[in-house]
Parts: C-alpha cells; sequence; structure tokens
C-alpha cells in the first residue's frame, strides 16, 4: 500500500532580535524547526531567524444584535409623532 502524502504548511522565519516576521515558506511538515541566518531589514544586518507556523484564525459565530429583532427603531416612533401633528 501507498503511503500517505505530507502536506504542505505555510510557516514563518520570525527575526530572532526583533520578532518581526520577515519571510514565509512553504514546506513539508515533520522534521527539525528551520533556524537560518537571514537578513533583516529593520536591523539592516543579517541576524538568525526561526521557524514559526503560521496561526490558525478563528472560527467566525454569526452574532446576534439586538436591535435586529426589535421592529421599531426609537428614531423611527419619534418622527412618526411629529408628523401626526
Amino acid at each position: 500500500m501507498a503511503k500517505g502524502k505530507k502536506r504542505l504548511e505555510v510557516i514563518h522565519l520570525v527575526c530572532q532580535e526583533t520578532g518581526d516576521q520577515n519571510y514565509t515558506l512553504r514546506r513539508k511538515s515533520g522534521g527539525e524547526k528551520l533556524k537560518l541566518k537571514k537578513y533583516s531589514p529593520r536591523l539592516r544586518r543579517h541576524t538568525v531567524h526561526v521557524e514559526k507556523k503560521k496561526e490558525a484564525s478563528p472560527a467566525r459565530q454569526p452574532t446576534s444584535s439586538s436591535s435586529a429583532t426589535s421592529p421599531v427603531s426609537s428614531s423611527a416612533a419619534s418622527v412618526s409623532i411629529w408628523s401626526a401633528r
């Protein structure tokens, strides 16, 4: 039987000195964490960058608004009072 393929994951290279995410890579999961010397634009010199996995975005939940459930808003009620004259 064939083994399953390793999926590519998105990772960021983060500068150890500034904490900036300067580079983005796609690589196969597993293995050791990358630790490379790359250029840091903020410091204008080469520094050690380490691998950090991309954070997953939280699941979106529907929000309910109390103003959407009320059939008449307060501004509509005040307009009807003035138009009754």
